[in-house]
């Protein structure tokens, strides 16, 4: 994985820029302030955010090539939180399909059970995947590219057994970069069942970041607003 972030590292912000749709989306699950934890925080323009809206807000990235030179963001893994997390934050999110580096359903499931551990009591956590039932129903190979002033990002999906090929392709005028990373294509389902197992009492199920009903056959992604 690391070589396919390198390799999206330079342009990731310029590729998935900060949403002001999706910032208010997640601070209306902590209107009130509080402490945010953001897992797979990436370049941490979302942890910038809360923390310039007073939140006491901290990021989460595996990859040192995405994190470096931000302070409000420490190398971890989702899978194995600190212990000093525990019971730590109001908020969890867990956005731009990070939960689907697990392995399986189970591994998502461990994963979660972290996450609801590290929350406060009634506390929320907001997960977001792309609709993977879709995506493994309809046979979907490629998905939608991404344009810039700079850049085109092609993205495309190739079944190796029960796992996804994510193939990620940067042309930069007559510059090719490739590089490829494997995803566990997690449903709608198995998403609903880990959190239950991992002890969450309450999963709501939304279409996108403007909080539009979940359609299994035409969501393009599922955000899930887990409450403890």
């Amino acid at each position: 994985m690391s070589e396919f972030y390198e390799m999206l590292s330079k342009y990731y912000d310029s590729i998935f820029p900060f949403s002001d749709t999706t910032f208010s989306f997640l601070r209306k699950h902590c209107p009130d302030g509080g402490s945010v934890l953001d897992i797979g925080s990436a370049t941490g323009s979302y942890v910038n955010a809360f923390k310039s809206y007073g939140y006491d807000a901290v990021g989460i990235e595996p990859e040192e090539s995405l994190a470096a030179g931000n302070e409000n963001v420490v190398k971890g893994d989702m899978r194995d939180l600190p212990k000093t997390f525990r019971g730590r934050f109001n908020l969890i999110t867990c956005i731009g399909n990070t939960l689907v580096h697990t392995h399986s359903a189970g591994e998502a499931a461990l994963a979660l059970t972290g996450f609801c551990q590290s929350l406060k009591p009634n506390g929320k956590c907001v997960v977001q995947i792309l609709n993977y039932a879709r995506i493994l129903e309809e046979g979907v190979t490629e998905l939608p590219p991404i344009e810039t002033d700079q850049l085109t990002f092609l993205r495309s999906y190739e079944r190796t057994g029960r796992y996804i090929k994510f193939k990620g392709r940067i042309c930069l005028g007559d510059d090719v970069l490739d590089s490829n990373t494997f995803l566990y294509p997690l449903t709608a389902e198995e998403l609903r069942q880990g959190a239950l197992i991992a002890g969450f009492n309450r999963i709501d199920f939304y279409g996108d970041f403007q909080g539009s009903d979940f359609n299994r056959s035409s969501s393009f992604m599922c955000v899930a607003v887990l409450s403890k």
